[in-house]
């Protein structure tokens, strides 16, 4: 520790040196020695980061000699800026660990994601120690006086060791992506909730117009628990009639986008709607694990807490989840926790919600350094009131702007009805203000009635509903009357259909999706046929109306499901009866339970299975429902509890009737209900898993089926656990599946990261148990176990391998000796081809031995070996392996091969790097070459069928395709490489290949290969540079031109701040690819700002959208910006925006001083005063007097008179000395700096 305050005390030293010169330098250096002080009094206390602090210590071990070299060596110097930089981000690192609340009790999670952040600072810090040493600085010496041969060549090391660096970094940026995502899954999988459905809640369609809710920003009450930190003022309770959760939205959204205040208390917001007929959306357990995932999407650190506490536990209690919630939430300095619809949990659960957030959070925040508001939005009920009545309130029926908001909803909605029935003006007055009165402050009201109201069929029905008799008096009345007309007027056809799908919509478990309300219709579950023809013509909307959310079908708000069973239009349990026989007798017809083969393709393709997701996760569950619904018998006499149970004994009868393996085990269990499920629910499970692999295997001809997608929908890759909430959604591919999966296969993980078991897990809590009291206890020591001897059959067959003893071979071949080696670290096959024995070789495979199975690290390092041989010396070897992945499709040998073949040749282009370096000439010939002849000769060589006449013309259903393409997708960043480098020939091959466009993305840094292009290119902007822009323009299809880098630059920025003297025609392309002309970048500057030569500026303000008066940060237009720097001052710039427009001139900016262009122009440059006694100063320079001789100068010393501070008798010494006539007699005009009391009234 005291090696590395030593250091850092000579680093001071060195900085202190530049203190004077900037004051940012001070400002910055400020807090590092603040915290060097901390750590220098409190060693003790920081145990764990002296060793960090050792490590830099020896990095900057040998600075002190080098005090005097700094000062006078202008590289020196900046490599001191770069070791400033590192230490600055050391420290910030630090700072973020101990500013977090509660650290010292997180200190294990935090400090393991600090020391993932200062590795890479601490890696710098040794390259630099590396380089600057003596021996360097003498080679440094010599380097001076070399050839410029001998520069090119350190340049081009450099580059090289650049490149590795990135690429090395790039990987562990990857591995670390990977392991997050890994750990994602996991605690989605645990809590049963992903991000996905999160934000789901706030995508939901709102009934009302845009800017509808916007009042309760403004709302007194609202602003006061914004900002409000007292206990009370901490609760906010929203209540009233239906529309709360339109409110809550609408705040949810503005707290999410209210602009950042950039500090570390910016609070963190979590939110959970609950609803009463999603059965993950109800309860309390479910509200705590939606917080929770929230947190950890947000908090790197709590997310490996997280982790760390639930990776061993196989099922969450909800006392556990209600002390992760706790922890969670009190890790955030500042939290706002909204929780909408809570009359919607069951039973006695909002009672539960109250008292964990009022009696236990918001007492307890305080003492753990978290301050937290709640938001509670609730119809009241008579469970929620009496534990919020201390609490303000705003109630919406008494809320003045509430009743507005819905007035303007009627009019938006009678506009649209007054145009349907060719209304006149006084009607649809009437219609506002009659609806408006109705409502009584109830937007569900307005909503129901007008949406009635536009589906009448003419104006004469529509006029009928608004006679005193049969306009709606309240909601009741409102849905009866929508009822009416969709069940009881419709005809019956749609009455059967619309009251169908609303008995499925209010008893489903899950909101169904159109296509498979649609496949209930088709399926005829007796004879187990599916016919598409019965597929409804109308869609939901025009069916149901608005009882139905047309997106994925299910009721909204959730009261039109109430009152439907509450006036008998739907009987719920009748409702849950019929579903459950359905799911029952459809998993137990002739399709699952076995058909002819020459059958399987008609039953796929007529989409028979489009509800099996459904149907299969919810069989058992809608039994249940009419258990706990505990009502009398309906009235139909084969729709009755009993059915249904027969129904379910049939099915497990059913399946025990085909799975003849499980016969033992389900009689074993006969007498256990609960048993028998778990088999039943297994072999469904089963069922499924097969049926899914025969429609993916088939899918390309299936999906040709227009009928097929109708009821199947999209392809998607979906979890095979009933439970899992990724068993019906999937996956869009295949890759973030079989991550997915890993989550559920081996899901108990070791706490520590350094173990194998951290990555790769556990299949039983048990199993995991066992292995921390084996290796992790400290009280036992883990004992080494040595592998046991190889039989003496397996030692023989290996010797004789390797002396060619086929006659012995064959006598162990039959004496049952394993050819091909599974248990060896090398297999047979792999000594005898080392060993150069072809004739073994060829036994060996005629007897069955896969020559490309995988047996060993050693054995895949071997064909790696040999592939990388055929590759890069025998290219039509590559042809034969590529049948060979053809005719061993999909098993474990050719998936290997296909992934060393990628990457054999992706390393063709680290081969061929050097051999475009050495290209012999200049190095601005080797920059703009072009033509990449070699990529393509080599790339033709290796793949024949991806040319055509000598052009890149791709067989697209070839495996070379598909491996191209495979190659590509893995090294994406490999065109920005090229572009980087300038490698214009391995940039355009790269383009030629790149069918779909993979490449065409951003980088780690949002740079787009145009960015990339436009950074990189020659200072003079070439023809070949020129082209190379316009190619990748061309390309740009996904809109890359218009979006930003890390430093909030487009590529037009890029542009302009590349090349003062841009080509025209390419900035034209770029502006016209610009969706916002004033962009602006992090600094706040728009493309205007960076102009810097008169073409470009010309270009700029002559280009219709650009804004003359766009400002940056500091409040300050483009022409102020340009007075900054007498010796940078360009008359012909400032008279192209003048002429654009002349209050440039004098337009001040709009924070800090509010100085004008004059204020600026007379500090711009240096100049010396006879009169001055020490000679010397600031003072006006060249662009003052550009100012002053402008014919407009009465406006600019009028702007610069009424501004603060202004000096003006100095100005008019200045227009005196500088003989300004015109710029005297106005000032002569208007009184300006003749005296204090004769100067111009601002």
């Amino acid at each position: 520790m005291s090696r590395f305050l030593d250091a850092m005390e000579e680093i001071e030293k060195l900085v202190s040196i530049f203190l004077n010169v900037s004051e940012a330098v001070a400002f910055i250096w400020g807090p590092v020695k603040l915290v060097l002080m901390i750590a220098t009094t409190w060693t003790n206390s920081i145990k764990n980061i002296i060793d960090v602090y050792e490590e830099i210590a020896i990095a900057l071990d040998n600075l002190a000699v080098f005090r005097n070299l700094i000062r006078h060596d202008e590289q020196l110097k900046r490599m001191l800026e770069d070791y400033f930089s590192d230490i600055l981000r050391f420290h910030s690192s630090i700072l973020a660990v101990f500013s977090k609340p509660d650290w010292k009790r997180m200190f294990m999670f935090i400090w393991r994601e600090f020391r993932r952040n200062v590795k890479p600072i601490i890696e710098s810090l040794k390259r630099k120690q590396a380089m600057l040493s003596d021996d360097k600085l003498q080679q440094h010496a010599i380097l001076k006086s070399v050839q410029d041969s001998d520069l090119y060549a350190k340049d081009q090391f450099g580059q090289i060791q650049s490149g590795l660096d990135d690429v090395i970094n790039l990987e562990e940026a990857r591995r670390q992506k990977q392991e997050i995502e890994q750990i994602k899954s996991c605690l989605e999988r645990k809590l049963n909730v992903s991000l996905t459905q999160i934000i789901s809640q706030l995508e939901l369609p709102d009934t009302v117009i845009k800017s509808s809710g916007r009042w309760i920003l403004s709302n007194p009450r609202f602003q006061s628990w914004e900002v409000n930190e007292s206990s009370e003022g901490r609760v906010l309770y929203l209540n009233g009639c239906p529309g709360k959760s339109t409110l809550a939205r609408t705040i949810i959204r503005y707290l999410k986008d209210k602009p950042s205040r950039q500090t570390p208390s910016q609070p963190l917001l979590v939110y959970f709607f609950f609803k009463h007929n999603d059965t993950d959306r109800k309860s309390f357990r479910s509200m705590l694990c939606h917080i929770i995932t929230q947190i950890i999407n947000t908090d790197g650190i709590m997310m490996r807490f997280v982790y760390d506490k639930c990776s061993s536990m196989d099922y969450l209690d909800l006392s556990f989840l209600k002390s992760l919630a706790s922890d969670c939430l009190f890790s955030q300095r500042d939290i706002t926790i909204v929780l909408d619809g809570l009359d919607e949990a069951k039973d006695n659960e909002p009672e539960n919600v109250l008292k964990w957030c009022l009696y236990e959070l918001l007492r307890m925040a305080p003492s753990r350094g978290c301050h937290i508001r709640l938001l509670i939005c609730g119809q009241e009920d008579g469970r929620i009131e009496p534990l919020l009545s201390s609490y303000p309130q705003i109630r919406l029926h008494t809320a003045d702007l509430h009743r507005k908001d819905i007035e303007e909803y009627c009019k938006a909605q009678a506009s649209v009805i007054r145009n349907r029935f060719r209304l006149s003006c006084d009607d649809e007055n009437d219609l506002i203000l009659k609806v408006s009165e109705a409502t009584k402050g109830m937007f569900l009201y307005a909503k129901v009635v007008l949406s009635n109201l536009a589906s009448m069929g003419s104006r004469k029905e529509y006029k009928a509903q608004l006679e005193d008799n049969e306009f709606p008096r309240d909601l009741d009345e409102a849905y009866e009357r929508i009822i009416q007309r969709v069940i009881h007027a419709a005809g019956p056809s749609a009455q059967t259909s619309a009251k169908k799908i609303l008995g499925w919509v209010v008893c489903s478990e899950r909101p169904l999706r159109w296509r498979e309300i649609q496949s209930r219709f088709c399926i005829d579950v007796v004879h187990g046929l599916c016919d598409p023809d019965d597929v409804r013509a109308d869609n939901c909307k025009q069916l149901c109306s608005s009882l139905v959310d047309a997106t994925d079908c299910e009721m909204f708000p959730g009261l039109e499901s109430r009152y439907l069973v509450y006036t008998n239009t739907i009987d719920l349990m009748r409702e849950h009866i019929a579903m459950s026989l359905f799911c029952c007798r459809y998993l137990s017809s002739r399709p699952f339970l076995g058909i002819a083969t020459d059958q399987v393709c008609d039953v796929l393709q007529s989409g028979y299975f489009g509800f099996m997701d459904y149907a299969a996760a919810y069989y058992q569950s809608h039994i249940d429902r009419t258990e706990s619904l505990n009502m009398d018998t309906v009235s139909d006499l084969d729709l009755n509890i009993a059915t249904a149970k027969n129904a379910l004994s049939d099915l497990e009868k059913a399946y025990q009737r085909t799975d003849t393996d499980g016969i033992a085990d389900i009689e074993v269990v006969a007498g256990s209900t609960e048993e028998a499920g778990k088999l039943l629910a297994q072999s469904i499970q089963d069922k499924v898993i097969h049926i899914r692999m025969m429609i993916h295997s088939q899918w390309d001809d299936l999906s040709q089926n227009t009928g097929f997608k109708e009821l199947e929908g999209e392809k998607r890759h979906k979890c095979t656990r009933l439970q899992c909430p990724k068993f019906s959604v999937g996956y869009p591919s295949e890759d973030l599946l079989r991550q997915h999966r890993a989550s559920h296969e081996r899901p108990f993980r070791c706490k520590e990261e350094s173990c194998f078991a951290y990555i790769v897990g556990y299949t039983a809590q048990t199993d995991l148990q066992r292995h921390n009291q084996k290796f992790h206890n400290e009280e036992s020591r883990a004992k080494i176990s040595f592998p046991k001897e190889t039989k003496a059959g397996e030692h023989e067959l290996i010797s004789a391998c390797r002396s060619g003893d086929l006659k012995h071979i064959k006598l162990l071949h039959r004496l049952d000796a394993d050819l091909s080696g599974a248990s060896l670290p090398d297999s047979p096959l792999i000594v005898a081809f080392k060993a150069k024995h072809g004739h073994i070789c060829k036994y060996l495979v005629e007897n069955g031995v896969d020559p490309f199975h995988v047996t060993s690290p050693l054995n895949e390092a071997h064909l790696e070996k040999c592939i990388g041989k055929i590759v890069s010396s025998y290219p039509p070897g590559v042809e034969i392996l590529l049948q060979l992945l053809i005719k061993n499709q999909g098993e474990e040998g050719s998936l290997v091969i296909e992934s060393i073949l990628v990457d054999r040749i992706a390393f063709l282009f680290d081969d061929w790097r050097p051999k475009l370096v050495a290209y012999p000439g200049s190095l601005d010939l080797y920059d703009h070459w072009e033509n990449f002849t070699l990529g393509h000769s080599t790339f033709r060589d290796l793949f024949p069928k991806l040319y055509f006449q000598g052009k890149f013309f791709p067989d697209r259903s070839s495996e070379e395709y598909k491996i191209c393409q495979r190659i590509i997708s893995e090294n994406k960043f490999f065109l920005h490489i090229a572009l980087a480098g300038r490698n214009y020939r391995l940039a355009t091959f790269w383009m030629d290949i790149d069918t779909h466009k993979l490449m065409q993305i951003q980088d780690e840094k949002n740079n787009s290969p145009l960015h990339v292009c436009i950074m990189e290119s020659c200072n003079s902007a070439c023809d070949t540079c020129i082209l190379m822009v316009e190619r990748l323009v061309k390309l740009d299809t996904k809109g890359l031109a218009h979006k930003s880098n890390n430093n909030g630059q487009l590529p037009v920025h890029t542009a302009l701040l590349r090349w003062g003297d841009y080509p025209r025609i390419l900035l034209l392309r770029l502006l016209n690819l610009c969706k916002d002309l004033n962009y602006k970048d992090k600094q706040g500057f728009s493309p205007l700002h960076y102009a810097r030569t008169a073409e470009n500026m010309q270009t700029l303000v002559h280009h219709k959208g650009v804004d003359l008066f766009s400002r940056n940060k500091e409040g300050q237009t483009c022409f102020i910006t340009l007075f900054k720097r007498d010796d940078t001052f360009d008359e012909d710039i400032m008279r192209i925006l003048l002429e654009a427009d002349i209050r440039l001139a004098w337009t001040a900016e709009k924070y800090g001083q509010c100085f004008t262009p004059l204020h600026y122009a007379l500090l711009a440059g240096r100049w010396k005063d006879r009169k001055d006694p020490k000679g010397n100063g600031y003072g006006p320079s060249r662009i003052a007097k550009f100012l002053l001789d402008l014919p407009e100068v009465e406006q600019v010393l009028q702007a610069y008179a009424v501004e603060p501070s202004p000096d003006c008798r100095a100005v008019r010494a200045y227009a005196e000395r500088e003989k300004l006539g015109h710029a005297l007699e106005v000032m002569d005009k208007i009184g300006f700096g003749l005296s204090t009391t004769k100067e111009i009234d601002g």
